[in-house]
């Protein structure tokens, strides 16, 4: 994918400040944004008019006919709009999906119960990663494929924090992936 060629089109789901912004600055690098969708009428025709995109309250419509689904939603339509494309029946090989929303569980509440115990003084890596296992088993439509906690700048791994120490995860929502990491500086 180029940026500026012609055949990469974009949709954009969720047209609130991220998705906006998003549709703004991949239509300037030359990307196609075909169609933007969302559940206000002012929001998804004030975007569209930006980019000069159709405009659509159906993520269906909004996924169909292009190469790249911007998800831009907020946390608690994710899977809402994911099911109902799903549940469609649209054709998604090949399609590449990308969701900018925090993910939740895997964001929001994985990575502050992290927080939670580095601030109450909690090093041992092995505690952390228990912690995130346990916020993540909760839900019953997430497979965790790895968490990696490690040193910021080398990406060593880490029995216990210290300095600048990274907390990757990985998950599968059905076949969709999610990653997300962050940074804690550990004294």
């Amino acid at each position: 994918m180029s940026g500026t060629d012609s055949a990469d089109t974009v949709s954009v789901i969720g047209a609130g400040k991220v998705g906006t912004a998003m549709a703004v600055v991949l239509s300037s690098r030359g990307y196609d944004v075909a169609k933007v969708c969302d559940t206000s009428g002012e929001r998804r025709e004030r975007a569209a008019k930006l980019v000069d995109a159709g405009a659509t309250d159906d993520c269906v419509d909004a996924a169909r006919d292009v190469d790249i689904v911007l998800l831009t939603t907020p946390d608690g339509a994710i899977e809402g709009v994911c099911r109902r494309i799903a549940d469609s029946g649209l054709e998604i090989a090949g399609k590449i999906f990308i969701h900018m929303s925090g993910a939740v569980p895997l964001s929001d509440r994985s990575l502050e119960a992290t927080a939670s115990l580095i601030e109450a003084g909690e090093r041992s890596a092995g505690v952390i990663r228990e912690g995130i296992e346990q916020v993540i088993s909760g839900e019953p439509l997430v497979n965790l494929e790895y968490i990696a906690i490690c040193d910021n700048i080398y990406l060593k791994p880490l029995a216990e924090l210290s300095g600048e120490a990274l907390v990757a995860l990985a998950a599968r929502v059905g076949t969709t992936r999610l990653i997300d990491n962050m940074v804690f500086n550990v004294e």
